[in-house]
């Protein structure tokens, strides 16, 4: 009871207290806010290590704009960069973070917050070309990385160009090893950049390299079961899928391994014994390299030394269980003037390259020469398996390429891969030719170099440019645009007639995304 009245009485000293402080006045006088919002110009901003990343952000005010009040802070990777109000910031890492700037109004004490994504990658990580070659007796790994410019204006692109040779070297402060043979990128889920085998005959051999950091991930002598590597191993090509990776030796035996993950590079453990078909080895030595991805297969020719068989197959990479198995083409649909892909005959296949088609189908063109020397076009659609044998739709029809390709003077062929440029390139000698297998038109001579033509690739992001490799060490690259093709601007986009980088092997354009590939 007592304490129940000690109660009564506070809560009427604390009534009384509240009633005596509050005057009520009726006149309510509350001062507006300048808020403030932040913005960028662009979503995104990127850098490449070293450079200086410049922000100079947009503040709008609710009521009038007033900023003499206002301190900002920059941070990034949880670190405080800068303090004044218009960013620059040395990159001094690579790094993927959100950028984010605290702007204080010091009169009310409020902070308001923006953030946008940083992109800080290596110099020699974006989009670009990489060039195999020999000098003074080594293997060379170079870089030049390609740069898109967009003009504000009128949406047109330009391309900048900076080399970086021997970045192998430059980066790992090594040689990178002897004989270099070929290159070729590959890709993961999930990621956004690649790597790189580098096929060679000595040093560090055939290796995996990060395609940003150029950093070795693995040798290939050690991907073997056991360590029990097949006699007179030399890999002279490889295919590496979603699940499955070929490794092809100079006789054309091909040694396969399957990946325990599709989330790494480099899983599970090649088998030295070769890959068979109906109890009879694949012959590699005329290995397609072509995306997988949405065709849950590769194609692959098989023409053995001895001349026994002579077709296209099917290797699957649907899925983890499946992957590796190799099917026949169902071809009971053939138009019967089309040579079955399964049974390919007498004829010589020159080339073959796939083309992408956009549809979950993808296209590959070939040229064949007959025992009397008629070359043909043949081009086929294969649809994206399923647990039956894949369906391919196939044309052939006669080619006249005026007498360049003969089947006996060496010819590089590549097949454009994209629509916009449906062309198929030969370089004979020191002169590029054009061919336009969608229209079939004469081909064409396109450019004339200074020396015999070595390589050629056109894997570039959209399409338009080619690399070209010179047998006395000089890089170009090639505009293939809709105006370059009829004559109105440059067709050479690149050329720094300084730099020579020995004897190029090997061109491949740096992709970096395997979204087509697996």
């Amino acid at each position: 009871m007592i304490m129940k009245t000690k109660l009564m009485i506070l809560w009427v000293m604390i009534g009384t207290l509240l009633a005596a402080c509050y005057d009520d006045k009726g006149n309510y006088n509350y001062e507006a806010m300048n808020d403030i919002t932040i913005t960028f110009n662009e979503r995104s901003y990127s850098a490449v290590l070293g450079e200086v990343v410049k922000i100079e952000p947009q503040l709008s005010f609710t009521i009038k704009e007033d900023q003499k009040a206002l301190k900002f802070e920059w941070s990034f990777l949880g670190k405080i960069i800068s303090r004044d109000r218009n960013l620059e910031f040395k990159a001094d890492t690579t790094a993927r973070d959100y950028l984010m700037l605290r702007v204080k109004d010091t009169v009310t004490n409020i902070v308001y917050l923006a953030q946008v994504p940083l992109y800080i990658t290596s110099p020699y990580g974006a989009r670009g070309w990489m060039i195999l070659s020999e000098k003074d007796g080594k293997s060379m790994l170079s870089y030049i990385r390609e740069d898109e410019n967009e003009n504000e204006v009128d949406g047109s692109i330009t391309y900048e160009y900076i080399a970086h040779p021997d970045v192998y070297n430059l980066v790992n402060n090594e040689e990178l090893g002897t004989g270099p043979i070929k290159m070729l990128e590959h890709f993961v889920s999930n990621t956004s950049n690649s790597q790189f085998w580098i096929m060679q005959k000595g040093g560090n051999g055939c290796i995996d390299i990060d395609g940003i950091t150029y950093h070795k991930d693995v040798a290939m002598k050690d991907m073997f079961l056991d360590n029990d590597l097949p006699a007179n191993f030399e890999p002279i090509n490889m295919l590496d899928m979603r699940w499955i990776t070929f490794v092809v030796n100079p006789d054309g035996k091909i040694y396969t391994r399957k990946k325990t993950t599709d989330k790494l590079f480099n899983s599970g453990l090649f088998l030295n014994r070769p890959l068979t078909f109906e109890g009879e080895e694949i012959d590699g030595r005329n290995l397609i390299i072509a995306p997988a991805a949405n065709m849950d297969l590769t194609v692959l020719y098989d023409r053995p030394i001895d001349k026994s068989r002579n077709r296209f197959l099917a290797v699957v990479d649907i899925n983890e269980q499946e992957a590796g198995d190799i099917r026949h083409f169902d071809v009971e649909d053939y138009d019967r003037d089309c040579l079955p892909l399964d049974d390919l005959g007498d004829v010589e296949v020159l080339h073959c390259g796939y083309y992408r088609t956009g549809r979950w189908d993808q296209g590959y063109y070939a040229i064949l020469k007959d025992v009397d020397g008629q070359l043909y076009s043949y081009d086929f659609l294969v649809e994206s398996v399923d647990r039956g044998d894949p369906y391919a739709e196939v044309t052939q029809e006669e080619l006249d390429l005026g007498g360049v390709v003969d089947g006996v003077t060496p010819v590089i062929f590549n097949v454009m891969p994209y629509d916009v440029t449906p062309y198929v390139l030969i370089a004979k000698g020191n002169v590029l030719y054009m061919y336009n297998r969608k229209t079939g038109a004469s081909l064409e001579e396109y450019y004339t170099f200074a020396d015999e033509i070595v390589s050629v690739d056109s894997e570039s992001k959209d399409g338009t440019r080619v690399g070209v490799g010179l047998k006395n060490g000089h890089f170009f690259v090639m505009n293939f645009s809709r105006d370059a093709v009829n004559n109105l601007v440059p067709k050479v986009l690149y050329h720094d007639p300084e730099i020579s980088y020995g004897s190029i092997v090997d061109t491949r354009f740096k992709v970096m995304y395997g979204f087509y590939w697996n």
